[in-house]
């Protein structure tokens, strides 16, 4: 039997609805859960760009300090070779010392010993350790008394390719090409080795002077070695009235 009292307790017990809120409340809700996830989210992007931003200056530090590293080891080593300081660590030879403390190759530390005794620092890092070898090894196999300055002023390879046009692989196929065209070819006398030197010359001399697309080459005439020049008419005109 229902009683007035168990009618009122059971209205109590009773579930109550969740009130409705109004429109406007409700707008007001979503606008700062979207502040907040703004605010969040701005906060997480200015963290990733502080880090990215200190990345970015690592590796710009470490690149610079890996770019002169190269020209600093050959001159250490330098020193250690030429005043025989491996001899203070208790090494017969240069080496031996190389090898027994795992420095590296004696080959590669004597092109970053030729390095140093043939660049200056600014000229070697301009090219970088693997191109300023490259441009050294080539240098050295050509008949001309070449150098990596004058190389790179407008020398062009055998195949074409400006020398400042080319990669560390196509000066390295160069230098092998011209190596092997030379044990084939008859050996220069000292006439043909002044003029041709004495064409270069007067190559890097003219090109100082504005004349980039000047070509100097060196033959043998009547009367001995002859110089040949061409260069532009409008250059010509310029190097004469300065």
């Amino acid at each position: 039997m229902t009683t007035p009292t168990s009618k009122r307790k059971r209205a109590k017990e009773a579930p109550k609805k969740p009130a409705m809120k109004h429109p406007v409340a409700k707008k007001a809700d979503v606008r700062r859960n979207i502040t907040s996830l703004v605010a969040t989210a701005q906060k997480v992007s200015a963290a990733d760009r502080a880090r990215a931003e200190s990345l970015l200056a690592e590796v710009g530090r470490r690149k610079e300090r890996i770019a002169e590293d190269f020209y600093d080891i050959g001159l250490a080593l330098s020193q250690l070779s030429k005043k025989k300081l491996y001899l203070a660590l208790g090494y017969p030879s240069f080496e031996a010392m190389l090898k027994e403390r795992e420095v590296m190759s004696p080959t590669t530390a004597r092109g970053l010993m030729k390095l140093v005794s043939a660049m200056k620092r600014d000229e070697a890092l301009s090219y970088g350790q693997e191109k300023a070898l490259a441009l050294l090894s080539y240098a050295g196999a050509t008949p001309e008394v070449d150098t990596p300055k004058t190389l790179m002023e407008g020398s062009r390879l055998p195949g074409g390719k400006a020398v400042a046009e080319a990669s560390v692989r196509d000066l390295r196929q160069a230098a092998k090409e011209v190596r092997a065209a030379q044990g084939k070819a008859k050996p220069k006398s000292a006439e043909e080795k002044a003029a041709l030197a004495e064409a270069k010359a007067l190559g890097a001399w003219l090109r100082a002077r504005g004349a980039a697309k000047v070509k100097v080459s060196a033959s043998r005439g009547k009367g001995g070695y002859v110089l040949k020049v061409e260069l532009p008419v409008a250059v010509s005109a310029r190097l004469r009235s300065s």
